[in-house]
């Protein structure tokens, strides 16, 4: 008969080959995660601008047939244009895809109009602001930071929400003053 040597065969993994098998599963959870809340982000934003784009596209049609009509958020909902996933559950006000709420405001017969987002990170800050400062924007204001007037370069945005971010390091509000 022959003898088998146990000692030569391996009975199951170590506890060093368990551990890194671990390890490797763990950083790439952590980068597939991190990948995912980024997308995410960018999303988030590309839908803010596309929405910021329908409250332009809107105000200028409903202003182009009344210009003594008052700009306002009411003056969105009744046009029918903004999707209903950025009503809020009263009917009467504007949620951005970021979760905050959009107002807007403007004067009868006025030349220009403000909308106000309650709460931009610094990444949502820089990319809005940036795509804002591009169109009609004359001033942007950033948090606690010094409104920023016409003309607006990427660089003053940029400065703005990482000195905002400095001292604020959660959320903050952005205010845009676009021209009618």
């Amino acid at each position: 008969m022959k003898k088998i040597n146990m000692s030569a065969k391996q009975q199951g993994f170590s506890l060093i080959e368990l551990m890194v098998v671990l390890v490797i599963i763990g950083v790439l959870t952590a980068i597939v995660i991190s990948q995912f809340a980024k997308a995410a982000q960018r999303n988030r934003i590309l839908e803010t601008t596309g929405l910021i784009g329908t409250v332009q596209s809107t105000i200028h049609d409903v202003t182009q047939m009344d210009l003594g009509r008052v700009i306002d958020d009411e003056l969105l909902i009744r046009s029918d244009r903004i999707a209903k996933k950025y009503i809020n559950a009263a009917g009467d006000g504007i949620v951005t895809p970021f979760g905050g709420a959009m107002t807007l405001t403007g004067a009868a017969g006025g030349t220009q109009y403000t909308m106000t987002f309650s709460s931009m990170s610094q990444q949502a800050c820089d990319a809005l602001a940036n795509a804002v400062g591009m169109s009609d924007a004359r001033q942007i204001a950033i948090g606690a930071q010094p409104a920023l007037a016409a003309p607006i370069t990427p660089t003053q945005i940029a400065t703005a929400c990482v000195a905002e971010s400095a001292v604020n390091n959660t959320t903050y509000p952005l205010v845009i003053t676009f021209k009618r």
